[in-house]
């Protein structure tokens, strides 16, 4: 089975978010700069792709609870 590059952002931010919860933006972020120091920038845009998928995952979130309130 062949995972696509964009099903791979997805599965990560899903991942991230459960193991490590409200931080898992931080540990993200924290991998990016780790990445820079490496000069690593593929990995930089990789992970930055990850975190942007758990911010709009925490949007897509806070709208549908407010559409169910």
């Amino acid at each position: 089975m062949e995972v696509k590059f964009e099903d791979a952002v997805k599965i990560y931010a899903a991942a991230c978010r459960a193991w490590y919860g409200p931080a898992a933006l931080g540990k993200i972020l924290d991998t990016v700069r780790l990445m820079e120091a490496k000069g690593d920038q593929k990995g930089v845009r990789a992970w930055l792709q990850v975190a942007m998928e758990l911010q709009s995952e925490g949007a897509r979130r806070s709208l549908d609870q407010c559409a169910e309130t």
